[in-house]
């Protein structure tokens, strides 16, 4: 049995801290209100701020939610090792369908009943806006149905785990035929906004073919492992390359109000641009997080029940906190460290709760004390 790959746990780990922070950012931003955020902008113009933190922003938004479905495909592989096709599926429904379920019945409604609030309705005004909605956690929407459908295969194709394990296809291949196939579904949805990986057309197919890369890529062990940490600077170089032209015209598109690329070899670059960011992520995390560290095991069990409750968390802080501060990146750096500290405290208190761990996606025992 292959040995845990605590690179794809940290890995995992990083992108859902990305992602808090992302979300953290965009309340700071005039646009944050569109998002039900409840928006913290600081008086005082940030250019240098806003320069900065809006290319980190373009450089991270093609491939920062594309990666969640890559590892989660890595993963669920790794699960199947360890369990039969029905206890896969079981698994899976506690892990991610009972955190989906509590975040479209809880989290959802109740982070956006925060807004209206903060806004000046009133309590009834507020409360006939509330909707079931899974709000920040979307993607277990598309990431448990294709965990699902690898079990049913599993369990209909027995031995295709097995075929997987030995058809070892070289790396350059398994990137090659999937980054072409990223490529092919963006030129036939042809998105308005690529980065809008919420509603665009491209996300369930893009993610699907993500989430079967991961697979195939966790299949072949330690050899594509091996590959993208041998690639990770190269492979960032020609993202780089790619990212720099991709600035001016992203930054236009925005400012003239429309959001198409300019034609298909820029949606091509754009999809590829998008899966060499991964490829090199991968390369990286394998380089760094080469065995088990204490602090990293501690963020993997502590980042998504952190996750579930953050922008709760962030919109009561926002709404507290609004008129206090005198920069932007001293709202964000107040956000960010509020919603960790109080994420933390709230996932370490019900961590002694059974059910509530199975909520919150945490396993029966982990780093949490349980």
């Amino acid at each position: 049995m292959q040995a845990r790959r605590h690179d794809i746990d940290a890995l995992r780990a990083i992108a859902l801290f990305l992602l808090i922070l992302y979300h953290a950012w965009v309340s700071i931003m005039p646009f944050g209100a569109q998002f039900g955020m409840v928006a913290t902008v600081p008086a005082t113009p940030a250019p240098v701020f806003d320069a900065v933190s809006s290319l980190l922003g373009i450089l991270l938004n093609i491939w920062r939610i594309p990666i969640l479905f890559l590892v989660s495909g890595m993963a669920v592989w790794f699960l199947a090792a360890r369990r039969s096709p029905g206890a896969l599926a079981r698994e899976r429904v506690v892990r991610l369908g009972l955190p989906l379920l509590f975040g479209w019945l809880v989290v959802g409604p109740g982070t956006a009943l925060i807004f209206p609030l903060s806004a000046g309705a009133t309590v009834p005004e507020a409360l006939a806006t509330l909707r079931p909605n899974a709000a920040h956690l979307w993607f277990l929407k598309l990431i448990l149905p294709y965990a699902l459908a690898f079990a049913l295969l599993l369990a209909v194709w027995p031995g295709v785990r097995a075929r997987l394990s030995v058809w070892d296809p070289p790396p350059p291949v398994i990137f090659a035929v999937w980054t072409a196939g990223l490529v092919l579904i963006t030129l036939v949805t042809r998105p308005a906004n690529f980065e809008a990986w919420f509603s665009g057309p491209h996300t369930p197919v893009f993610g699907a073919l993500c989430f079967g890369a991961g697979v195939v890529m966790a299949a072949s062990g330690p050899r594509f492992q091996a590959w993208s940490a041998r690639w990770a600077p190269w492979l960032a170089a020609v993202a780089l390359l790619l990212y720099i032209p991709r600035v001016p015209y992203t930054v236009a598109k925005f400012q003239a109000g429309t959001l198409l690329y300019p034609d298909l070899l820029f949606y091509t670059a754009v999809a590829v641009e998008s899966a060499v960011w991964m490829t090199a992520a991968l390369g990286f995390s394998a380089r760094v997080f080469r065995g088990p560290r204490r602090w990293v095991s501690a963020a993997v069990a502590a980042v998504f029940p952190v996750y579930i409750l953050h922008w709760p968390v962030q919109n009561l802080t926002a709404w507290a906190l609004r008129d206090v501060f005198d920069s932007k990146a001293q709202a964000l750096a107040v956000l960010v460290a509020v919603e960790l500290a109080v994420g933390c405290c709230l996932c370490r208190a019900v961590a002694r709760v059974g059910v509530l761990r199975r909520v919150f996606g945490m396993r029966v025992r982990g780093a949490w004390g349980g």
